[in-house]
């Protein structure tokens, strides 16, 4: 099956399920966008909460050579988030993710987010991982690295991935849509 046989068919699909579940205009509209685009999350973040100052290591983190100096924080105080796993259809490289977060006036969620995200919804990272991608690439000797977090049944991984390197097409990245004062 070709990508666009694959394309009517997944558009064949939404529209059923839509027309079963739609009553009014705007429910079609709400429907459709989480059947293309997904559920987006909203939850209250403390970026102010000493915890982020460090990593914690424990049972299910696994933490590689990387300290809390290296995830850049990109707001302080309290907020209301709301942020959407963004799935792909390849293996995707961290620029594709960054590229689907502006489409949609957004951007890669931090550590901050990420791991509250791993908090609040737990259910979610035993569906497919969460990929927070949190930082722009930092030369390693030589190497460019992202820092990341990545949430998977297993636990929490802190660490850092190769710039060119590809994710899985069933990993997810954590796009960030909101952040309001709250």
């Amino acid at each position: 099956m070709n990508q666009w046989e694959r394309g009517s068919k997944l558009l064949a699909s939404a529209l059923d399920l839509v027309a079963q579940k739609a009553r009014t205009p705007q429910e079609w509209a709400d429907h459709l966008q989480v059947f293309v685009f997904g559920r987006p999350f909203t939850f209250d973040v403390d970026f102010d909460d000493p915890r982020w100052d460090r990593i914690d290591t424990g049972p299910r983190r696994y933490v590689g050579n990387i300290t809390a100096s290296n995830y850049p924080r990109k707001f302080r105080g309290k907020k209301r988030v709301t942020c959407m796993p963004q799935s792909f259809d390849n293996d995707w490289k961290d620029q594709e993710a960054i590229d689907a977060a502006d489409a949609r006036n957004g951007w890669t969620a931090d550590r901050v987010i990420t791991e509250t995200f791993g908090e609040k919804y737990p259910d979610e990272q035993m569906q497919a991982p969460v990929i927070g991608i949190c930082g722009d690439p930092v030369d390693r000797g030589g190497r460019l690295d992202t820092p990341y977090v990545s949430l998977d049944p297993s636990g929490v991984h802190l660490f850092w991935d190769w710039a060119a390197d590809r994710w899985l097409r069933g990993c997810r990245a954590l796009v960030v849509l909101t952040v309001e004062d709250l």
